[in-house]
C-alpha cells in the first residue's frame, strides 16, 4: 500500500467520535503494551502489514483505513484514540495530520526519543470532525502522550522513574497524571483511575494472560479489538469482542498469525498474501 493513498483515505469514515479506547504502557522487568479499541457499530477491522519504510510495521484500521494500533519489529508501540472537540492552535500552511505522523513512526523509527525529535519539528493538525491524541512507546523505556493544545504540540512524558504510562480518551497535559491521577477527569477518567490504579498493584506482568488482565479492568460491551505486545519478544496476542479466551499469535519477524488459545484446529496466516479482516478471522 502506498503512502500517498493511504494518507489520502484515512479518516475519511471516521465521522463519529468515540470515547472509549485505553492504552497502556508497562515497563517492568518485561515490557508490555496494550490496548483495547472500542467502537460503537461494530466496524470491519483490517488487520495487516505496511508495504513502505525501513521498519516492518503492523496496524490495525478500522472500516479499513481508520488506524488505531500500530507496532514495529523494533519494539515501537503507537496508538490513536479520540478526545471531544476542544478549542487547539490552528496552523498556517503545511501540516502533519496525526494519522500521517502514526504511521511514520512505525514505518520508520525505533526510538520514539528521536520521532519526538522530528514531532515536535512538525505543524500537527487533525482531521475535520475527529480529535485525537497519540501515545507512543519503544523498547528505550521512552513513552509519551502527543496532543494539539492551545498554544501547540503538548508532550505528557513518562518519566524514567516511572514504569507506567495509560491514555483514555481526556487530555492529559491538563492533568497530572501521575500522583494526581485521581483527580482526572473527562471522557474515560474512570478507565484510566481503574488502569492506572490495576498497574500500580501489579508487581510483574510477563505473561499474555496477565497482560490481558489490565485490558480486562478498561474493557466495554463495545470493544471490538484488543491486542497486548511484548516488543522485546517481537510478538503480539489479539482478540475480538472483548474476550480473551480466544487468542491469536502474532510474530513481526515471520508476518506469520496463528491460533493461540481457545480454537478447535489450529491456524496460521502469512501477511505475505496481504491483510486481513477481522470477518474473516472469527470464522476460525
Amino acid at each position: 500500500m502506498k503512502r500517498k493513498f493511504f494518507f489520502m483515505g484515512i479518516f475519511i469514515l471516521m465521522i463519529m467520535t468515540v470515547f472509549s479506547c485505553t492504552s497502556f504502557v508497562y515497563d517492568g522487568d518485561v515490557k508490555v503494551r496494550g490496548m483495547n479499541f472500542d467502537f460503537y457499530d461494530n466496524p470491519e477491522i483490517l488487520l495487516n502489514f505496511l508495504a513502505d519504510g525501513s521498519e516492518n510495521a503492523f496496524y490495525m484500521a478500522f472500516y479499513g483505513y481508520a488506524v488505531t494500533f500500530g507496532i514495529n519489529e523494533s519494539g515501537v508501540f503507537c496508538t490513536l484514540q479520540a478526545l471531544s472537540q476542544y478549542k487547539q492552535k490552528e496552523y498556517e500552511g503545511q501540516t502533519m495530520s496525526f494519522a500521517e505522523a502514526f504511521l511514520h513512526c512505525i514505518m520508520d523509527y525505533n526510538d520514539v526519543g528521536e520521532f519526538q525529535d522530528f514531532l515536535l519539528q512538525q505543524k500537527l493538525s487533525i482531521p475535520p470532525m475527529m480529535y485525537v491524541h497519540m501515545l507512543c512507546a519503544d523498547t528505550y523505556s521512552n513513552a509519551y502522550i502527543t496532543e494539539i493544545g492551545e498554544k501547540g504540540t503538548e508532550i505528557t512524558q513518562k518519566p524514567q522513574d516511572r514504569d507506567i504510562l495509560a491514555m483514555t480518551n481526556f487530555r492529559a497535559y491538563q492533568f497530572d497524571i501521575y500522583d494526581g491521577y485521581k483527580k482526572v477527569y473527562g471522557p474515560g477518567a474512570d478507565r484510566y483511575k481503574r488502569t492506572y490504579d490495576y498497574l500500580l498493584k501489579k508487581p510483574e506482568i510477563s505473561t499474555y494472560e496477565e497482560a490481558f488482565q489490565v485490558l480486562e479492568v478498561s474493557k466495554t460491551s463495545d470493544t471490538e479489538f484488543s491486542a497486548v505486545f511484548f516488543p522485546e519478544e517481537k510478538v503480539a496476542y489479539i482478540t475480538f469482542d472483548g474476550d480473551f479466551n480466544r487468542v491469536w499469535k502474532l510474530e513481526l519477524e515471520t508476518k506469520i498469525l496463528t491460533t493461540e488459545k481457545g480454537f478447535d484446529n489450529q491456524s496460521t496466516y502469512d501477511f505475505e498474501k496481504g491483510g486481513i479482516n477481522k470477518s474473516d478471522l472469527i470464522k476460525w
